[in-house]
């Protein structure tokens, strides 16, 4: 047996919730048919809005750097209290106007919106993250750069001054420059022992990465500040050329021109190379001396 069950009044049951009523409660049939056409002014005065506040970002950024120039320190959060304010009303006005919200159902503003709230909780947990490492481990504290940074590398907790490897390379300079100037009798290496030691210690260190990398000649190091590495790549290269010969697996070619080439003499020890009647005659010569005659 079926039973009607009573709907509640005031409810619409073909739209609930209401998304597709008019001003008087009504449900509009044609919502979905005719949605909200923006006038192009309008688009036009927020296109314009947006080049304005694009204008005023990059105006800040030269303000700034202006400022810092003239020995004015502008601390690390108002730039960003400028720069994010700046994008925050550029992003409002795109979502209201381009993107229709402010015309649309309420719904899709709470999506949006919950949406950026759950990134922003993403964002604040790896921010707490980063910014409270230092409360656990120093180390921990600092940015990672290559090289590192020299926090607590020295004992007793103290710091490099600088990353690991630079700091490393300076100290094997010095020792090497200790070295150089107790070989003269000196106890105290002066500028020119630091310069031969920074000149041996930069030879070595390339040719290490020409084995490591087989034979690949390895670009500029940013500590070599001296540039060791031009001299170094002159004698390399000379080396190159005096041992580099061919063999039956590889080609080389060889510059310049062979020496000899155009001499009217051959030079000497070289006779008969290459013709076995001649050496006969040169091994020879009383028979040669008999053969001339007799012709």
């Amino acid at each position: 047996m079926a039973h009607d069950t009573a709907q509640p009044a005031g409810i619409d049951w073909n739209d609930p919730h209401a998304f597709h009523h008019d001003a008087s409660g009504r449900h509009d049939e044609h919502d979905n048919l005719h949605p909200h056409v923006t006038p192009w002014q309008h688009l036009v005065l927020v296109l314009l809005a947006l080049l304005f506040f694009t204008a005023l970002t990059v105006f800040a950024a030269n303000a700034e750097a202006w400022a810092v120039s003239m020995g004015v320190h502008i601390t690390h959060f108002w730039n960003v209290v400028i720069a994010v304010s700046i994008a925050v009303v550029k992003a409002t006005l795109v979502c209201m106007f381009f993107m229709h919200l402010k015309y649309d159902t309420p719904l899709n503003t709470m999506v949006l919106l919950t949406t950026l709230f759950v990134f922003g909780l993403f964002l604040m947990f790896t921010s707490i993250d980063l910014g409270k490492r230092g409360m656990v481990n120093p180390i921990r504290a600092q940015v990672i750069q290559p090289g590192g940074n020299g926090i607590g590398m020295v004992k007793g907790g103290g710091n490099l001054g600088a990353n690991i490897t630079t700091a490393r390379k300076k100290q094997a300079v010095e020792r090497l420059a200790a070295i150089i100037a107790a070989d003269h009798g000196r106890d105290t290496p002066n500028e020119e022992d630091l310069a031969e030691a920074n000149r041996e210690f930069w030879f070595e260190f390339y040719h290490h990465k020409v084995e490591d990398h087989h034979g690949e000649i390895p670009p500029r190091h940013p500590d070599d500040t001296e540039n060791v590495h031009a001299e170094w790549i002159a004698h390399h290269l000379s080396e190159l050329d005096a041992h580099r010969t061919s063999d039956a697996s590889h080609s080389r070619p060889k510059h310049g021109l062979t020496p000899g080439l155009f001499d009217t003499e051959a030079p000497h020890g070289e006779h008969g190379r290459g013709d076995p009647q001649a050496g006969e005659h040169a091994e020879n010569p009383a028979e040669a001396d008999e053969a001339d005659g007799e012709h």
